[in-house]
């Protein structure tokens, strides 16, 4: 059957305001571009079509802020969502999220740095002069309106604004327009959190009384669920749960979106029903609050006049006009037929050269002028196409040959080359159930220190909660570990302040300067 339409009768619209600077959009990136705007002296409007900023931050309830960035806006924003610790709030690694302070705290830094911000709000329509953005066209409670500009910076997610002004695109990825699965996250309540267990990875393997939990979730979740990621909130009893999935969903289309959120909500009780049988900790959880709306992971590739790569990220590249620096995350890419890690992802075994940065180019499209996007936006995910994890040693911006093509070369990198020449003291610990560090590895560095008469300490612990990241929780365990590493320093570094009690070492290792 034909598409049917309808042709709109012309009519004027009220033009409302005039601005240096409209971002659209008001997730992460655009709270870092409006601050920065503002700050910067440009007259800036931030608009958001939902109630509140943060986007995946805070309605889309993100369990905490991934990977490092050198990014003094958000630095300050960790700190102050630090520094103001609310009623019941336990010490937590300051990038957990507490979304009802970080909704606080952002609308307090936009008043202050002088943002016009306007909620409930999305651009249907933009106004251009040849190939020049010169206004906005919005949809809101208040009819439609146009606000001027001299450049709007598309921080949509979807690359919303840049479509409508006929910017060039790739939906998905290249070979056949698949898109990343959507997730809807969701907060438990009455979790036994010095017993629960905290997979936070596709490659966080723990053992419980009825199997393994990555392996049981797989069988026993519908599919296309199936993983289990659980995270630790900053309030007591409280873990915000990334399981929902669903797959061959449109993030630029409503009504598959709606299918998204329905059959999101469907897999809610299904999880919490496995999580009480299968995972400790859990057996008395209830849900407490779900997201606003799923996380789309991925939609419109927005083509830029520079199009950053994976080998930039894993070469760690110093752009010369960069504008994000100290920047690094994993190739977390999700699989597009099911739950887990996608074959060309990397977690556990992706390895850089160092932070990398992103270049103001790659954030201008081409064509189309008074445009600019987060770089979210603009990259191609070329690591769909990469191959194993080997060939990101093996090609040539890394080691360039196999490990059996340049024995010596993959042996200079081994830190065990370097057991013989130890001149410092050395504490070494792991856990069994590392999944990033494998206990293994860490077992041939001490045999080749003992081989070598070298004076060392270390201690091998059993499964931990958190395993790899046993550091980052507050366990009674992971807290006492902590504690005994101080100790260690402290004999020879002899500081002037040593910690007398973990309650102070706690605390000063959570404390912003």
């Amino acid at each position: 059957m034909a598409q049917a339409f309808y042709e709109e009768p012309a009519k004027q619209i009220p033009v409302v305001g005039s601005y240096d600077v409209i971002v659209a959009g008001g997730g992460p990136a655009g709270i870092g571009a409006a601050i920065a705007a503002a700050r910067n002296g440009a007259k800036t409007l931030l608009l958001e079509q939902t109630a509140q900023l943060g986007g995946m931050a805070v309605p889309g309830m993100m369990s905490h802020w991934g990977g490092t960035s050198g990014s003094s806006i958000l630095r300050e924003l960790l700190k102050r969502c630090m520094n103001d610790p609310w009623e019941n709030e336990k010490i937590s690694p300051p990038n957990v999220i507490n979304h009802e302070k970080q909704r606080l705290v952002l609308f307090e830094m936009m008043e202050e740095a002088g943002v016009t911000v306007q909620l409930h709000t999305m651009v249907a329509a933009v106004r251009k002069d040849g190939n020049r953005i010169t206004g906005v066209i919005t949809e809101s409670k208040s009819g439609r309106e146009l606000v001027e500009c001299k450049v709007v910076i598309d921080c949509t997610g979807d690359g919303d604004v840049a479509a409508l002004a006929g910017a060039e695109f790739q939906l998905g990825r290249e070979e056949d327009n698949k898109m990343q699965p959507v997730t809807l996250m969701f907060k438990l309540m009455n979790v036994d959190m010095e017993n629960a267990i905290f997979p936070c990875s596709f490659e966080s393997y723990v053992n419980v009384p009825k199997g393994e939990i990555q392996s049981l979730g797989k069988s026993i979740l519908p599919h296309p669920a199936g993983h289990v990621l659980l995270y630790a909130s900053s309030m007591p009893g409280v873990v915000v749960v990334n399981m929902t999935n669903v797959i061959n969903i449109d993030g630029t289309d409503a009504r598959s979106l709606t299918e998204a959120e329905i059959t999101c909500q469907k897999q809610i009780p299904q999880i919490v029903k496995f999580l009480r049988e299968y995972a400790p900790g859990y057996e008395h959880c209830y849900v407490i609050s779900a997201a606003s709306y799923v996380g789309v992971r991925e939609t419109r590739h927005v083509k830029g006049l520079y199009c950053v790569t994976a080998e930039d990220i894993v070469a760690g590249r110093v752009f010369d006009d960069w504008i994000a620096t100290k920047s690094s995350f994993n190739f977390d890419i999700h699989n597009i037929e099911g739950a887990g890690l996608d074959k060309n992802g990397a977690q556990k075994h992706f390895h850089s050269k160092g932070p990398y940065t992103v270049p103001y180019r790659a954030c201008v499209p081409e064509k189309i002028e008074g445009l600019l996007l987060p770089v979210s936006d603009v990259t191609f995910r070329l690591t769909y196409h990469s191959e194993t994890y080997g060939k990101l040693f093996s090609d040539k911006y890394h080691i360039g040959k196999t490990p059996k093509e340049a024995p010596e070369e993959y042996a200079r990198r081994s830190p065990v080359t370097y057991a013989k020449d130890l001149r410092i003291p050395l504490m070494i610990t792991t856990t069994e159930n590392d999944n990033d560090v494998w206990v293994k590895e860490v077992q041939r560095m001490i045999d080749a220190l003992k081989s070598h008469n070298k004076a060392f300490e270390y201690k091998i612990y059993g499964p931990s909660k958190g395993a790899h990241h046993v550091d980052r929780i507050d366990s009674k365990d992971a807290t006492e570990r902590r504690f005994e590493a101080h100790k260690f320093l402290n004999r020879y570094l002899k500081p002037r302040k040593p910690f007398r009690s973990h309650e102070e070492m706690r605390k000063a290792s959570y404390y912003f300067n």
